[in-house]
């Protein structure tokens, strides 16, 4: 059958308007420039199902498309899409180079079996001796010494662990501290300071040096080269101690087989 000019026309003038909204986001007065145009119910929800949309929905908004002759089913579908679309968007979760996904909560971490598994911490407690002044030539001054209970830590590694730090907001991973401990017959003791009366931890005689690499936002690697066997600790910052006092901390500590 031979399709007349003025039906043809009409045809064209239909396939542009759907070819020129699709170039486009839907709007409400698309919707309704399709109706009119004379296309079918189920054409328009797949043109609203298929491309993006900002519509309004308000009260007045729903009575005016149906007012235009826009089915329900196409009203419906706007709604939704309208809805989804306002809907606050989840935060994608941070993934490494490697594709393995990085911790999203704060603390210290360590690579097995291609998971960062958190490193449970360990009270220190510190306790702070006064040298004799007959060695210090009259000089007060102090020794900080922190131990940790039991031999071993429960968090086994192997020479060339990878370490990663989800810090708090305004913290470098330069103010942590890697100590290396002496085990003792029933704990873990590491010397931190020594000094005049009043000092602050500086581990200076048991720190074990490391660089950091920045991976995401306060997300840091800590490269430590190849350890040796032994019992470590991962010290926080913030660790201070007067010079007359017993006091307890954290540590992230590590054993390295």
């Amino acid at each position: 059958m031979i399709m007349g000019t003025r039906q043809l026309s009409g045809t064209l003038a239909v396939f542009a308007l759907a070819i020129g909204l699709a170039q486009t986001a839907l709007t409400n007065d698309a919707v309704i420039k399709m109706a009119k145009a004379g296309l079918g119910e189920e054409v328009i929800l797949s043109s609203v199902n298929a491309q993006p949309g900002k519509y309004a929905t308000s009260t007045d908004d729903l009575i005016a498309l149906k007012g235009a002759g826009v089915g329900d089913k196409v009203i419906a579908a706007m709604v939704a899409k309208e809805a989804a679309g306002s809907a606050p968007k989840a935060e994608l979760p941070v993934v490494a180079k490697d594709g393995i996904l990085l911790p999203d909560e704060l603390g210290i971490y360590f690579l097995k079996d291609k998971k960062y598994i958190p490193v449970r911490p360990e009270i220190l407690n510190l306790r702070t001796a006064r040298a004799a002044a007959a060695f210090t030539y009259g000089i007060k001054a102090a020794k900080v010494n922190g131990w940790v209970q039991g031999r071993h830590s429960p968090t086994h590694v192997g020479p060339s662990a990878e370490f990663v730090l989800k810090l708090p907001e305004g913290t470098d991973p330069a103010e942590y501290i890697c100590v290396r401990f002496n085990v003792k017959r029933d704990r873990r003791e590491v010397e931190l300071a020594r000094g005049r009366i009043n000092i602050s931890i500086s581990t200076v005689r048991a720190a074990v040096p490391f660089q950091s690499e920045k991976l995401a936002k306060q997300i840091y690697q800590l490269k430590f080269g190849t350890f040796s066997a032994g019992e470590y600790g991962l010290l926080p910052p913030g660790a201070n101690v007067s010079s007359n006092a017993a006091s307890a901390g954290k540590i992230y500590a590590f054993l390295v087989e």
